[in-house]
């Protein structure tokens, strides 16, 4: 169970030094790419959460909202302090981006994690169809 957070944080902080890296060539283009490859990190961190979680593996997924969202502010803090204007600064603007991406990363979670946990759900259901009685057309018998 660790473990799998464990991989979805990991993979959440390297999507963060992929962005920041190219939030620092400090052109239109790196700031658009940085956002984007951010959220495909957030995306994929709850897709391997809830691929690799043994259990509760859309609840596992979408906890990947809240650590995305904590980056999410100390990415807007870094970008603050890197000299880029931001829309929310300061400590109050934190809480407000925290709680505005609380939601959307909440969302991206979902999609990782339904994604994710698909095969196990699909697996569960041919097993319960696999050992109903053979010739019986009644879903209870």
């Amino acid at each position: 169970m660790l473990r799998a957070i464990g991989l979805g944080i990991g993979i959440l902080a390297a999507g963060q030094a992929v962005g920041i890296a190219f939030l620092c060539t400090k052109s239109n283009v790196g700031v658009t790419v940085s956002a984007w490859v951010i959220w495909a990190a957030t995306v994929a961190a709850a897709f391997v959460t809830a691929r690799a979680a043994p259990r509760w593996k859309i609840a596992q997924g979408l906890f990947m909202a809240v650590p995305a969202s904590v980056l999410g502010v100390l990415f807007n803090m870094g970008s603050e302090w890197l000299g880029f204007g931001t829309d929310f600064p300061g400590v109050q603007g934190s809480l407000i981006v925290f709680k505005f991406s609380l939601g959307w990363n909440a969302l991206l979670s979902a999609l990782g994690a339904g994604e994710g946990s698909y095969p196990a759900a699909k697996q569960k259901i041919w097993s319960m169809l696999i050992k109903r009685k053979r010739g019986s057309t009644a879903v209870g018998e």
